[in-house]
């Protein structure tokens, strides 16, 4: 199984919350970051971490689960794709992208989250916003646990 799963949360993770996740993949990888008034949790459960998680040098976290197969950027990695998309289009980088995938980009600078699923929505996503913040995640156990009331897909 792959999947992510972001948070940014007013309070921390509970720990059956990262069980769950835990269960997901064979090499999940929490990383955690603590804000003015937040705890912002970046979780990848692919098989090639490096691949489906980055952090720019600029501090903007990019998560992916799936593949994006091309764009007008030429021949890269789906990480690497989603990057210079990024880069390239801003707020309109999932019109520029065809594939199977989940994406999630975190962008402190600008105070933007983007996240979007394939046009088919091959890769699910459910997501929260809710008084406590903002959490999305491929599965939707993990949100439950977490305790946000209203779950979309």
């Amino acid at each position: 199984m792959s999947g992510i799963f972001l948070s940014f949360n007013k309070s921390e993770l509970p720990l059956k919350s990262m069980e769950l996740l835990s269960r997901r993949g064979s090499k999940t990888v929490l990383q955690s970051f603590e804000s003015e008034i937040q705890y912002v949790y970046a979780v990848s459960m692919q098989q090639d971490i490096e691949k489906d998680i980055q952090i720019e040098r600029g501090g903007v976290l990019f998560l992916i689960d799936g593949t994006i197969y091309s764009s007008p950027l030429g021949k890269v990695s789906s990480i690497a794709h989603l990057e210079l998309a990024y880069k390239a289009y801003r707020n309109n980088v999932a019109c520029y992208l065809d594939g199977d995938y989940t994406f999630c980009i975190y962008d402190p600078r600008e105070r933007i989250v983007l996240f979007s699923a394939d046009v088919f929505g091959t890769k699910p996503l459910w997501f929260s916003l809710d008084a406590e913040g903002l959490s999305l995640c491929s599965y939707r156990s993990p949100l439950k646990e977490l305790g946000c009331r209203y779950i979309h897909r």
